[in-house]
């Protein structure tokens, strides 16, 4: 059958299956290189980008669309990962510059945090690396309504406890990098006390 199909035909054959075959899509996003990895998150960053801070006017269900088209296109999870906070971060900045939003933004927002404290918590080395981002993301949303911030502080809650169980583990260094002096200087004693 794929034999006798023309050329458009088997092109729209396979994005079709790529749309309708989560397996089909995992093995071919196995076959990109990081460099078309590389590729298709910039795609999608530069979108976000745009929606956020070029456009005239911001579109929620636009910014949910590009999450949810990528996260189609890629198994990547520590890119999926990085571009929902990105998103989420971007969520509280236009909160920040423009003021409250309504529950479908925050829970938007929240969502698309989560997605990264879930996976800074699945790949520790991760959840290290971008621990202080997640950290001042959490504290960015202090003024906003609608429970934003206790929802994401228990997000982190969780992944200090997952960081703080890879000290029980013998033979294990652990180090949590990054640029939030605030944390390094102030939190650490009592953040990870006896550590």
């Amino acid at each position: 059958m794929i034999t006798s199909l023309t050329r458009e035909e088997l092109n729209n054959f396979l994005l079709t299956t790529f749309d309708d075959n989560k397996a089909f899509r995992e093995i071919i996003s196995a076959e990109l290189s990081s460099d078309d990895e590389k590729v298709l998150f910039d795609k999608y960053y530069k979108r976000l980008d745009r929606l956020f801070h070029l456009q005239s006017r911001f579109s929620l269900s636009e910014g949910k669309g590009v999450l949810k088209e990528y996260e189609g296109k890629t198994s990547n999870k520590a890119l999926i990962a990085e571009i929902n906070f990105y998103f989420a971060k971007n969520a509280a900045e236009f909160t920040a510059m423009y003021g409250d939003i309504d529950g479908e933004f925050y829970d938007a927002l929240e969502s698309a945090a989560k997605v990264a404290f879930s996976y800074a918590r699945e790949d520790k080395d991760w959840g290290n690396r971008w621990y202080d981002e997640l950290e001042m993301l959490v504290n960015d949303c202090g003024d906003f309504g609608w429970g934003v911030e206790d929802n994401l502080r228990e997000e982190l809650d969780r992944l200090e406890e997952v960081l703080n169980s890879l000290l029980r583990i013998e033979n294990v260094d652990v180090y949590v990098t990054g640029s939030n002096s605030k944390f390094l200087s102030k939190d650490i004693i009592t953040e990870f006390r006896g550590r």
